[in-house]
């Protein structure tokens, strides 16, 4: 069977975890710096030159995503194809979509007073549930001539790992300027995942579709975003 999925209970998980593998895909998503020599950070580019670009690929695990180029026009779509080799026995991490929230009033850390960090921590949480619950995604997943596996948030195949803080090192100071101090970025995450088992050598086209609104309130603005990555899964040495 080409495509096979991890369970939340299953103990072989990557990172230990499904929740730990997410924080594993943002401190990539934020490390990897803006700017490469090929071009952009690997979930702006429209290519896949920079796809591998600081992957966690030597703890078995790749990262896939939709963009950050969202522009101005909430209804605009970005066709991004992602083409790139990738040796099996790489499990991979996709994010359907996903929301971080960071503190307006504390980008850098939490607030020293017991009370007002509680406060402020049940306030991003609460952003982030918010724009999620108003989100959609759907993966689809295609091996060679085989049938299109079809993985939606609506139906609840994919995995929502709900509203966690996380602290993440090292960011990228090119990427995140606004809430790097002393390289760490703290914030609350919620969103659509869905993690793979090591995919059998072959050709696979993976889709990623989303929905997500712009903001926490109940305003209708909503961005979309499509990917579609053409991976050659070769046999690993």
């Amino acid at each position: 069977m080409p495509v096979r999925r991890y369970q939340p209970w299953d103990t072989d998980i990557p990172f230990g975890s499904y929740l730990n593998a997410t924080y594993a895909w943002y401190d990539w998503a934020l490390t990897v710096p803006k700017t490469l020599a090929n071009g952009d950070h690997p979930l702006k580019h429209d290519h896949g030159a920079n796809a591998m670009a600081g992957q966690p690929a030597a703890k078995g695990l790749v990262c896939l995503g939709t963009h950050w180029s969202r522009g101005s026009d909430p209804k605009a779509k970005s066709p991004f194809v992602r083409a790139f080799d990738l040796d099996s026995g790489m499990s991979i991490l996709i994010n359907g979509t996903s929301s971080m929230i960071v503190p307006e009033k504390y980008p850098h850390q939490f607030p020293t007073g017991v009370e007002e960090a509680i406060k402020d921590e049940r306030d991003i949480m609460d952003r982030a549930r918010s724009i999620i619950d108003r989100a959609f995604a759907v993966v689809t997943i295609r091996h060679e001539q085989k049938p299109i596996e079809w993985f939606s948030s609506y139906s609840g195949e994919l995995e929502r790992i709900r509203p966690q803080e996380i602290k993440i090192c090292n960011v990228s100071k090119d990427l995140w300027d606004n809430y790097r101090k002393g390289g760490q970025v703290h914030a609350a995450l919620d969103g659509y995942w869905l993690l793979l088992r090591p995919l059998d050598p072959g050709k696979y086209t993976i889709g990623i579709s989303c929905r997500e609104p712009y903001f926490a309130g109940g305003q209708d603005e909503y961005f979309y975003a499509d990917v579609t990555y053409d991976l050659t899964v070769k046999k690993g040495r």
